[in-house]
């Protein structure tokens, strides 16, 4: 891609392509040729300028020759919405699903995604120093109670053993 947001390559305008039909970003960049290695990663495309911009400009071509809009979009939804609740049997799950789409169209729910970041290696540290702190300096209580249930369970230094009702 050129810095001015255009395509650069046939490779680009398959993957635009492709992915303005309904394939996935990684099914998109497959089909167009990528190495699979880049194919794992593919949603990083949809962040390029030149992309962005002629996959809008698809789906605006797409919307104006099928004369194709927010308000045909939401005609739709209603009908299948009376559907669902009419039916013999109602679903009212699809019903939902379907005025939640509705409420996107309108601009009433926005998606929000929130990375967050981990310390795997500290919070393992941390979980494993607990495991072992349990076992080496804690005295073990193995107990039975009536009705023959047995179990192991810490017992913290200074702590008297507690009874064993066998």
């Amino acid at each position: 891609m050129t810095d001015n947001g255009t395509l650069k390559n046939d490779q680009q305008k398959k993957f635009v392509q492709y992915y303005t039909t309904g394939m996935s970003a990684q099914q998109a960049a497959q089909k167009a040729g990528y190495s699979r290695s880049y194919c794992r990663k593919a949603s990083k495309l949809l962040k390029h300028p030149g992309i962005i911009a002629a996959i809008e400009e698809s789906q605006a071509s797409l919307r104006d020759s099928q004369n194709y809009g927010p308000a045909q979009a939401v005609a739709e939804i209603d009908r299948q919405i009376r559907g669902a609740l009419s039916a013999k049997s109602p679903n009212f799950m699809a019903a939902a699903k379907l005025l939640e789409l509705k409420c996107k169209l309108y601009g009433l729910i926005k998606e929000k995604i929130e990375i967050a970041t981990v310390d795997l290696k500290n919070a393992l540290e941390f979980a494993r120093s607990r495991v072992l702190n349990l076992t080496p300096q804690h005295q073990l209580a193995d107990l039975t109670v009536p009705g023959g249930a047995r179990w192991t369970m810490p017992i913290p230094p200074g702590t008297p053993t507690p009874t064993n009702h066998e």
